[in-house]
């Protein structure tokens, strides 16, 4: 996103993505949206909170060590244990919980930040002033 001018684009959207942001990288990535927004410009962002691997490899019966590590972090299907749920939609873990991806949000500088109110996943939308 470096190469993307500041305050160059009107509206920013992701479905299902930014759970496959490193944990370390989240809060960046979150200041970069806002970075490039323009004056009045909106972010809306779909975070699926299932398990994807859940019923195959099952990501969480690993320790988070083991999947913030290296093997896991290289073969191609690292997703972030953003507010997992099973396939019943019961809470497993939770990594970043809505409340803190608000509170970046509000940190980046985004304002009229509204969630979606059901689940399996969450869309957050915000707007950088004017």
């Amino acid at each position: 996103m470096a190469q993307i001018p500041t305050e160059g684009i009107d509206f920013c959207f992701s479905n299902a993505v930014l759970e496959h942001v490193d944990k370390s990288d989240f809060s960046r990535m979150v200041k970069e949206l806002f970075r490039v927004l323009k004056p009045g410009g909106a972010s809306s962002h779909r975070v699926d909170l299932k398990d994807y691997l859940g019923g195959g490899l099952n990501h969480l019966r690993f320790s988070e060590n083991r999947w913030e590590g290296k093997l896991f972090k290289s073969s191609g299907f690292y997703t972030m244990r953003t507010d997992s749920r099973d396939r019943f939609g019961t809470p497993l873990e939770q990594r970043f919980t809505r409340p803190q991806i608000e509170t970046m949000m509000l940190q980046a500088g985004l304002v009229e930040i509204q969630f979606s109110k059901t689940g399996p996943y969450w869309c957050g939308v915000g707007f950088k002033r004017s």
